[in-house]
């Protein structure tokens, strides 16, 4: 296939020797001849590009040519070119669905192409209702007296590479546009969005007139889309000043799902007062009102306190009790689940889709259950118990709810029934895409707005959708003391905390024992160290007993003291969907994958701390770990050290006990210095390649040519063989490139050519 770059060569490059002393230079052509070379340099890149790779969404081509551009030339320069010129070479630069600098430099393009026409074709825009420029869409004229000076300027409804918004003009004689584009805060045309994302991204103008009492008009505009969400929008307040529009609202006004804006005296004062009404609905089912309102504070508009109006509906009684059990203030959340379970969802059911009256049927039911959890919290056992009598002989449409009132039901104290409702949360967080309980409503445990309701929501927060089990066990073993004349088992069950396990061991050898106590509710075990006649606690990170987990001792080489050694062997069986809870590393092995890890813990200041954490490459079982006198361990570590992460590589290997350090330390890896030396470790495919061209124009955006550089030999080195050429020759391009920033001109000059 024909190079890439040869016809970069012959269109913009040539080599000049200026002395026999001097080195070969790339000649720098004037900014007009490099802007009309770009439409055909960038057609025949298109053109050998296989069909299969489409319109690619990162040219290393086009990235390049745009960097060399706004590098070697200046915006001014760039920009005073006709606008034929400067059209074909942005809709060259524009042609992925991706345009790089282009896209952040919108603004400037799309202001330099109304420039130039205006330039090319004087217009009195006080006799003109409409421009029609090529390439932009529906350019309506606006005559506006901005500065209340008696003579109009002009604000464009303008649309231009698939946004519309707003630019303003002001006369100017001196200028052969014969017009000054206006400073405003406005986006113009440098929106934050995809290009092709169907996202609305209409301005509105809500309003032009006095609104501060100083005779001067104020322009309010909406631009609904800026936040990247079409029913969410930035307001802006404007007043001339200083010969440019500023914003009489420093601070972002951002409003979602907006009623109509209401402009008003309120007070009676010289000012105007702005009100929106924002009609809200969250994954609750509740729809209620909130109300915003911005005053004139003298210099500036600021945003007064939000009047929020929730109407009487369960929905909203649950959006405004669910935050109180979160915080443990059970009490006052009872009245709130009575409520609204009384009133129901005031006839919602009659026009919502049939699809969701599942899940409103859910959400009370799930209410009832919040209730009967709150009850119990709360000291009223007998409510509760009969609750869930009665929720217990009914079934729905969530096996996941259901669960949850079954799992309470069987509990004997308050504890216990949050500790179950905690436990089923957190098992079907870490399972929920293989837990055939899935249920319509999982958006529990979550008060965000979530529109449209049906959105997808990821697991939900066990201690919030379930109970908060973890901090009631906390703050009850704080305010509690541990003697040594009982067991720590015994003594936790006294106080209604129930165990799943304990490993009772002497680690540090003194005649002592310690205790690990892993309790029912999930989470880290409580460690227990006698000291004097009290246990001292702490919740050491020390994984949880499974199948496939096992837990041992191992004493030192010199006998002084014993680890805890915690290991775990993985079945990726796939029928095994519990593997996600053993919590081992996802470090990438040179031959196969991870199959477990084992960790080492050794007792210090009365806390367990973890000085070994490595995976298991190979099968291996507990026994084979150390050899036989202890001094070595048999487990996976760094064996190939890349400079970049997905480098590294773990392989089986042998760590050797060190006296003076009191650890096991592994052989040194191999050092990937060299990136020619990572041709095995790794071969890069072209989507590989692509996601490198970010990190290299991020680089070299920043002017870290080093950093470019680096990643573009380390992929060059090992790139697979299957990558279609024009993509590499794209890499060498950017080689060359990258060596000019770093003056070497020369090894620059043979990568071109």
């Amino acid at each position: 296939m024909q190079k890439m770059l040869s016809a970069i060569a012959l269109m913009m490059l040539s080599i000049a020797l200026v002395s026999a002393e001097d080195r070969y230079q790339l000649r720098k052509i004037s900014v007009g001849d490099y802007l009309k070379a770009i439409p055909e340099i960038v057609t025949a890149w298109h053109a050998q590009l296989p069909p299969a790779y489409g319109k690619i969404s990162h040219s290393p081509l086009i990235d390049a040519l745009q960097l060399e551009l706004h590098d070697t030339y200046t915006d001014d320069a760039i920009f005073a070119q006709s606008f034929e010129v400067l059209s074909a070479a942005y809709a060259g630069l524009s042609s992925g669905n991706y345009a790089g600098y282009t896209v952040e430099n919108r603004s400037a393009w799309g202001t330099a192409l109304l420039e130039a026409w205006l330039r090319e074709n004087p217009t009195d825009l006080a006799a003109s209702d409409r421009l029609d420029i090529p390439g932009f869409l529906n350019i309506t004229v606006h005559p506006i007296d901005f500065n209340h000076d008696g003579h109009n300027e002009f604000w464009l409804d303008v649309g231009f590479s698939n946004f519309n918004a707003y630019v303003v003009l002001q006369r100017d004689p001196t200028r052969t546009s014969g017009y000054l584009v206006v400073d405003t805060p406005l986006r113009w045309l440098n929106w934050n969005i995809d290009p092709y994302s169907a996202v609305e991204t209409a301005s509105e103008v809500i309003y032009f007139g006095d609104m501060t009492g100083d005779a001067v008009p104020e322009w309010v505009v909406f631009e609904r889309g800026s936040t990247n969400f079409e029913q969410c929008g930035r307001l802006y307040i404007l007043s001339w000043q200083a010969d440019r529009l500023v914003d009489l609202m420093p601070e972002a006004a951002e409003f979602c799902l907006p009623d109509a804006f209401v402009i008003e005296n309120l007070d009676a004062d010289a000012a105007l007062e702005l009100t929106q009404n924002d009609e809200e609905s969250d994954n609750w089912g509740c729809d209620w009102r909130i109300t915003h309102r911005l005053k004139w504070d003298g210099t500036r508009f600021v945003r007064l306190e939000a009047q929020t109006s929730f109407p009487n509906t369960l929905g909203c009684a649950l959006r405004q009790a669910e935050p109180l059990m979160w915080d443990n203030r059970v009490a006052e959340a009872i009245p709130l689940y009575e409520a609204g379970i009384a009133m129901g969802w005031d006839n919602q059911s009659e026009h919502v889709p049939e699809y969701m009256l599942d899940s409103y049927a859910e959400l009370k039911r799930y209410a009832q259950a919040r209730l009967a959890l709150a009850y119990a919290l709360n000291g009223q056992m007998s409510a509760s118990r009969a609750l869930l009598t009665t929720l217990s002989a009914e079934t729905s449409t969530s096996g996941l709810i259901d669960g949850m009132i079954i799992a309470m039901y069987d509990a004997d104290s308050p504890l216990a029934m949050c500790v179950a409702a905690y436990n089923l949360w957190a098992a079907f967080k870490i399972n929920a895409l293989d837990d055939p309980r899935q249920t319509i409503m999982i958006s529990v445990g979550i008060n965000t707005i979530t529109l449209p309701r049906s959105s997808p929501n990821p697991p939900p927060d066990p201690a919030k959708a379930g109970c908060s089990a973890p901090s009631l066990i906390d703050a009850l073993l704080a305010n509690q003391t541990f003697t040594t004349d009982e067991s720590p088992s015994e003594q936790l069950a006294t106080r209604g905390i129930a165990a799943l396990d304990t490993f009772v061991a002497d680690f540090n050898l003194d005649g002592t024992d310690e205790w690990l106590v892993w309790l029912e509710a999930r989470g880290d075990p409580v460690l227990f160290v006698a000291q004097a006649d009290v246990y001292l606690i702490s919740r050491p990170a020390i994984r949880r007993p499974n199948a496939y987990t096992q837990f041992g001792l191992q004493p030192t080489p010199d006998q002084a003291i014993r680890f805890l050694v915690d290991y775990t062997m993985v079945d990726f069986a796939p029928n095994n969907v519990d593997y996600q809870t053993y919590d081992i590393s996802s470090a990438s092995c040179q031959i196969g994958r991870v199959q477990g890890s084992v960790r080492l813990w050794r007792l210090h200041d009365a806390q367990l701390e973890q000085f070994i954490d490595s995976p298991l490459c190979q099968p291996k079982p507990y026994s084979a770990l150390f050899n036989r006198d202890g001094r070595q361990l048999f487990a996976a570590a760094v064996t190939l050290q890349g400079r970049e992460r997905y480098d590294t590589r773990y392989g089986d290997v042998i760590y050797t006990w060190n006296a003076t350090e009191r650890t096991y330390v592994p052989p040194a890896p191999v050092l990937l210095t060299d990136p020619y030396a990572t041709a095995t470790a790794r071969r890069l495919t072209d989507a590989y390649l692509f996601e490198t061209l970010d990190r290299v124009i991020a680089a070299l955006r920043i002017g870290d040519a080093e950093t470019a550089l680096r990643l573009l030999d380390d992929t060059l080195a090992r790139y697979d063989p299957t990558v279609q050429p024009v993509i590499i020759n794209g890499f060498h391009y950017y080689r060359a490139y990258t060596l000019m920033a770093l003056d070497r001109q020369d090894e620059a000059l043979s990568g071109y050519v």
